[in-house]
């Protein structure tokens, strides 16, 4: 940057199309492409071969799939909003030049659509329906790191080390900032691209900090990864089968010490915005990955004869991912939902405590709350064998038929949270 800033100064005070000026702006072209050619390769060092970069994709401009739906959550919205990022500044809408006189602000009795055509401010944030729509689309695209056999219960899955997943948290944060560090250089104080602004250098910035950006996703998506890598492992742990006490999977703990110490890190290496923007959205997918493992020991995907004391370890075991998560992320500017992780920590306590039921508590269940799990989940209760029942599908379908021909009569239209629930179960 501070290489740069002779250009930069020289470009707005010699006379557009003067001897000077084409050689000029060469060189900084030139110095631009340079720079975020040796970017790439630094982002490629980091993210080959990584099962987060396989997932997001390597295309920044891609908004299909996972990294259309990652931009449409809340968390991306706030990181914008944190960095700056206006609508007109961000991805692939670029603004038109100016003329060279700064803008005039509007008279207060202008009409509402010219006052909002010059006033720009960052862009609103979801709405609630519109947040569950977009975190049901998120998990839909994430559904392979949600089937655990399919990575072997983490063992497939490629994650960053610490260091890598520093550098990457450092060099989204770095480039978000640069780029609006360039564009306020290339812009009026009230907005607008100089007339000496080429479209060369307008993409080359907004290059610049879709690369940033593409590497904040990055950062987040291998977080869950480490995430699942970890607590895939509670449904084979020996403490699901213990008789003679309650000992929590080793992994919880594993887990827990590893999200405190990815948080410091983070933050040493980019600051509280990409850490926060990182660690989002954990207080909703850890509670999916306790339910997850109780599916998985329901479907006998492993050899678990579940004990009392194996029970109250998954009850516990979300009491304590609850308390090392908020830890983790208790820091200035964390994105944190406590709305959300009450709604999904309850939800997957209530799943949990179905494998405490006998069969006619089960049955009461699910004649009163018939919409409160997807069909196939109130399925895998009634054929899963536990302390205080044995599995039976033959009362799964007498109490079928008697709620009228399925679970989702009393209700036509599931919540979206079940509908998350049934995609990844």
């Amino acid at each position: 940057l501070e290489a740069t800033t002779p250009l930069f100064n020289a470009l707005h005070r010699v006379p557009k199309g003067g001897e000077m000026y084409t050689p000029l702006i060469a060189v900084v072209d030139y110095a631009i492409l340079t720079f975020i050619s040796r970017v790439k390769q630094r982002i490629t060092k980091i993210v080959d071969g990584k099962t987060a970069f396989q997932l997001v994709g390597a295309n920044e401009k891609d908004k299909s799939k996972l990294s259309g739906a990652v931009e449409s959550r809340k968390a991306y919205a706030m990181l914008l909003h944190e960095y700056g990022v206006l609508d007109d500044d961000n991805v692939n809408i670029r603004t038109p030049i100016t003329d060279a006189i700064d803008p005039i602000d509007p008279s207060a009795n202008d009409t509402p659509s010219n006052q909002s055509k010059t006033n720009s401010a960052p862009a609103p944030l979801p709405e609630q329906s519109t947040e569950d729509s977009a975190l049901e689309q998120e998990v839909t695209n994430l559904l392979p790191l949600l089937q655990f056999r399919e990575h072997n219960y983490g063992r497939n899955l490629v994650c960053c080390t610490d260091d890598e997943l520093m550098k990457a948290a450092c060099l989204a944060h770095s480039l978000i900032k640069f780029a609006g560090l360039l564009e306020r250089r290339l812009k009026y104080r009230r907005g607008g691209w100089r007339r000496t602004t080429t479209n060369s250098l307008r993409d080359a910035i907004a290059s610049i900090r879709l690369k940033g950006l593409h590497m904040a996703k990055f950062c987040r998506i291998d977080m869950l990864c480490q995430t699942v890598k970890r607590m895939s492992q509670i449904c084979k742990s020996a403490a699901l089968s213990a008789r003679d006490s309650v000992r929590l999977p080793s992994c919880v703990n594993a887990t827990g010490e590893y999200l405190a110490t990815a948080s410091d890190n983070l933050r040493d290496a980019s600051g509280n915005i990409i850490t926060a923007y990182a660690l989002s959205s954990l207080e909703q997918y850890i509670p999916l990955l306790l339910m997850q493992s109780v599916r998985c020991i329901a479907r006998r995907e492993v050899q678990a004869d579940l004990t009392r004391a194996g029970i109250e370890a998954l009850d516990r075991t979300g009491s304590v991912i609850y308390r090392d998560l908020k830890g983790a992320t208790s820091f200035e500017g964390s994105f944190w939902d406590d709305a959300a992780a009450a709604e999904s920590f309850e939800r997957s306590a209530s799943f949990v405590a179905l494998l405490e039921m006998d069969m006619p508590e089960l049955e009461k269940f699910y004649k009163e709350n018939p919409d409160e799990f997807t069909e196939s989940d109130f399925r895998l209760m009634f054929t899963i064998d536990c302390p205080r029942r044995k599995g039976d599908l033959r009362r799964w379908g007498s109490v079928k038929a008697q709620l009228g021909g399925g679970a989702s009569v009393s209700g036509s239209v599931r919540s979206s949270r079940t509908s998350r629930s049934s995609r990844a179960s």
